[in-house]
């Protein structure tokens, strides 16, 4: 692709450039190539999603092993509401008890034993609906939104800095994402 340069800006390349080469003491030719050679590198780099966006790939990839191995052995429903609140948070949305217990993935008995738990232990509070007094919302606390927000952070830095794979490792990332972004 190429784009219009003003002469402005193609100067400055050119000074660049030639900075580049002095400096490492090679031919302009092979500093415009270390350039172009830069930046398809700098593109190749995976770019750092928000954490709203990345817990929710996070919700979409546990799901999807869910309904691949056609039973729920990854579930935790604990993480996938904490996970579900914290995206609802980030995104100013307000939670009913029927749609966590829905987002846990887990019987509603169970769900909601989980939900009293995490109330329990401050993580999350109940609210009711005002203009439903049948229904009540639960929202993450704030201490546990910025913890959330904090540990979702510390797994995509992780994810971002794993060493180098081989592309049979690579495979199957790559494809979860895929399944993540449908």
């Amino acid at each position: 692709m190429q784009i219009a340069l003003s002469s402005q800006d193609y100067s400055r390349l050119m000074t660049l450039a030639g900075q580049l080469a002095a400096r490492r003491r090679i031919t302009s030719t092979e500093a415009v190539d270390l350039i172009e050679s830069a930046v398809i590198d700098a593109e190749s780099v995976p770019r750092r999603r928000s954490v709203t966006e990345f817990a929710s790939g996070m919700l979409a990839v546990r799901n999807r092993c869910n309904d691949t191995m056609g039973a729920s052995v990854f579930r935790d429903p604990a993480w996938d509401m904490m996970l579900d609140l914290l995206v609802a948070a980030h995104q100013g949305r307000q939670v009913s008890v029927s749609s966590l217990c829905y987002a846990s993935g887990v019987p509603n008995s169970t769900a909601l034993r989980h939900i009293e738990y995490l109330d329990q232990i401050g993580l999350v509070e109940r609210m009711p609906d005002l203009d439903d007094h049948r229904r009540a919302y639960i929202a993450a606390t704030p201490p546990a939104i910025e913890q959330m927000t904090k540990i979702v952070a510390r797994i995509q830095d992780a994810a971002l800095v794993a060493p180098p794979m081989v592309a049979e490792q690579r495979a199957p990332l790559h494809a979860m994402e895929i399944v993540a972004a449908i």
